[in-house]
């Protein structure tokens, strides 16, 4: 039976109702999108090894000497121990979570195993090798677990819908394949899943082709809405006030530094033009871009309008808003979340109806089409880089002739600011608040963590005999629990669980991004106050968490971060008056460009600098198994990383727009829907 590739996938021999189910939970709904599932690596089983090559993983045949099995019910975790003989000498093989292979494994059977071989006390290991029981002859694609779905049974579903898709015809017109040299969409997915075991070409560039296709789309739509958005008359004039700084420094309880003055100076002077302000505020990490924002959202409130404040988490926003009540007052603040109760978001909706002048602070749910604001003047998006394109249009289009401000904490190397916001002006802020130091940050291999652990119980135990204010401590572990690529990778159900009995003398909690919006306001409420002095979480910290008291972050699996979010995550301490501290705790087999990048997290604290080096060296590293390196959303491609692919891209999307023709039904599709979507978007 032949399928089409925007056929469900539930037509797929050996997909049923409960395989269905679970794609269907991890947003795979078609043929199409299992066959966009694309392996995270390869396995080069071309050939064996011709020896134990430390730090190289290889493929070796073996025959088992001996099989025995464990399980850790508390940690959930199930051990194979395979001692194997090969042509090298004797092997001990540790396999992870698949316990199905002890029916598959007999005494003195043949197999072949492909992984890392290390030395533990004088004896070859093999950590989570993968295990064939027929020698392997081609580079064998490594899937990531997807819906509870095993790698295994994915990569065979991938292969049934290969031989059973019929192809549609090319997405791409001729001319951007011929001047892109980009590969057709057939040869590119059968190359990538399939891995020819004689094809000596690379394989990047048939990801390039999906990187492209991801960039071109998302250039459509960018300039789709700059013609929207482009050169809008102002609509709302502020009175030029003489005294908005010193109003604003008295509210907030300090002093501008000059770059904080010089940022608020070019919006003053942005919103006495006749179209409407676009500007970009970049700084580093505590450079003080909130109390800009706040200075541009005061200048909309003393005029008597609506102001509207975006932030990428719930958390953020209900911190921003606590604090601008202090600047703006309690009565005109508003928080409106995915949390915020049928009544009060009534409540808020009908004084935004009422036209009262308002700080609106939230996330996604300012985005509702339902919700219109009759004098909306201001618009900050905070963190850009966490929003889209048709996001930020969705909020800004809710007032033609809006004043737009966007910021971002992650500093942009020009070159790619150029290409990603080369329509907006663009503040920089690169001096520090006054007493804001460096934090000391030290890179801390595996093997010491536990004395490390002791070393900071015995350091919180002495704080808090001396200070009558304990300090706070972060500790930041990359998932929440542990899954099948990568048993190794701390996690808070296991790693954080154990910590949180190690230090509960200090008062510890866990927060993630699955803890409930209320339990997660009481859990920082009591951090802040010192009733909590240890914080384990995830990366739901990075962002905005401002405890001046906590001095101490730990980042637990270093290495499989980037450099932009370790330095986001270092940016949470030393924002008192004691000094921050920075330990990065690196995996037990971390990558060489791994290691790299804790070096220069050590050695540099400039944001600006880091953001050049990781444009160097990007990828951003991965977090939770997922990549996050990029300053948008893409899947495939990073624009930084990819950035020669991006600029193409741009180009010829604009080529396309300017031809006003459609070159493939496929395009025709994709643009008709961006124009219809883009033109519903409410202007009130």
């Amino acid at each position: 039976m032949s399928l089409k590739l925007d056929d469900p996938v539930s037509k797929l021999k050996g997909v049923g109702p409960a395989y269905s189910a679970a794609l269907a939970a991890a947003g795979v709904d078609t043929v199409e999108e299992l066959l966009l599932q694309f392996p995270v690596d390869y396995l080069d089983c071309r050939r064996e090894a011709q020896r134990f090559i430390p730090e190289r993983p290889g493929l070796y045949a073996a025959r088992v000497v001996s099989v025995s099995s464990s399980r850790n019910f508390r940690r959930r975790l199930s051990t194979i121990r395979l001692d194997l003989s090969t042509s090298f000498g004797p092997v001990r093989a540790l396999v992870f979570n698949q316990p199905w292979l002890l029916r598959q494994l007999e005494k003195g059977g043949r197999i072949w195993v492909f992984g890392r071989v290390d030395t533990t006390n004088g004896n070859a290991v093999m950590p989570a090798p993968r295990i064939f029981l027929e020698p392997p002859q081609s580079m064998v694609p490594v899937y990531r677990e997807t819906g509870g779905i095993s790698r295994g049974r994915l990569s065979r579903l991938i292969q049934v819908a290969l031989t059973a898709v019929e192809w549609p015809a090319e997405t791409l017109p001729d001319w951007i394949l011929k001047k892109r040299c980009l590969p057709g969409l057939r040869r590119s997915l059968e190359r990538i899943h399939l891995a020819d075991k004689d094809a000596d070409d690379l394989i990047e560039p048939y990801f390039d082709r999906f990187r492209y296709i991801e960039f071109l789309v998302f250039h459509l739509e960018l300039c789709l809405v700059r013609q929207l958005l482009g050169n809008i008359p102002r609509r709302f004039s502020y009175p030029r006030p003489t005294d908005l700084r010193i109003d604003l420094e008295g509210r907030l309880g300090f002093s501008l530094t000059s770059g904080q003055a010089h940022a608020l100076n070019e919006i003053l002077t942005d919103t006495e033009k006749s179209t409407a302000m676009q500007r970009l505020v970049q700084g580093d990490v505590g450079s003080g871009k909130t109390a800009v924002a706040f200075g541009a959202l005061l200048l909309a409130i003393q005029s008597r309008f609506q102001t509207a404040f975006l932030a990428p988490t719930e958390m953020l926003a209900r911190q921003h808003a606590q604090r601008a009540k202090r600047v703006f007052g309690e009565v005109a603040v508003c928080l409106l979340t995915g949390s915020t109760s049928a009544a009060e978001r009534r409540r808020i909706e009908a004084r935004i109806r009422d036209r009262e002048p308002l700080v609106v602070f939230g996330t996604h749910a300012l985005l509702n089409q339902r919700l219109a604001f009759p004098r909306l003047a201001m618009v900050v998006i905070d963190e850009q880089q966490r929003f889209g394109v048709s996001q930020r249009a969705a909020l800004y289009g809710k007032s033609r002739g809006a004043d737009l401000l966007v910021t971002t904490a992650t500093p942009i190397p020009r070159t790619l600011m150029l290409a990603l916001f080369h329509d907006l002006s663009v503040s920089t802020i690169r001096d520090r608040p006054p007493g804001r130091g460096v934090v000391l940050t030290r890179v801390l291999d595996a093997g010491r963590r536990d004395a490390f652990y002791n070393w900071l119980a015995d350091r919180l135990g002495k704080t808090l005999e001396k200070e009558r204010v304990p300090e706070r401590v972060f500790v930041v572990l990359p998932r929440i629990r542990p899954t099948e690529p990568s048993p190794d990778t701390a996690c808070l159900e296991i790693e954080g669980r154990e910590l949180e009995k190690r230090l509960k003398t200090y008062g510890t909690a866990l927060l993630s991004g699955e803890t409930p919006a209320l339990e997660r306001e009481r859990l920082l409420a009591d951090f802040r106050c010192g009733r909590l002095q240890v914080l384990i979480a995830t990366t739901v910290v990075e962002l905005g968490i401002d405890v001046s008291e906590a001095t101490v972050m730990v980042v637990e699996n270093a290495d499989r971060f980037g450099l932009a979010q370790l330095h986001q995550l270092r940016g949470r301490v030393g924002r008192g008056r004691n000094p921050g501290q920075c330990y990065l705790i690196r995996s037990e087999a971390a990558s060489e460009r791994g290691r790299q990048r804790l070096e220069i997290m050590a050695r540099e604290h400039d944001g600006f600098r880091l953001a050049e080096k990781d444009l160097e060296m990007r990828g951003g590293g991965e977090v939770a198994g997922q990549r996050q390196a990029g300053c948008l959303d893409f899947r495939f491609g990073d624009p930084a990383r990819d950035h020669e692919v991006f600029l193409r891209a741009r180009e010829d999307a604009k080529q396309i727009l300017i031809a006003d023709s459609f070159p493939t039904p496929w395009l025709k599709e994709v643009i008709l829907a961006m124009r219809a979507r883009i033109h519903r978007i409410h202007f009130s």
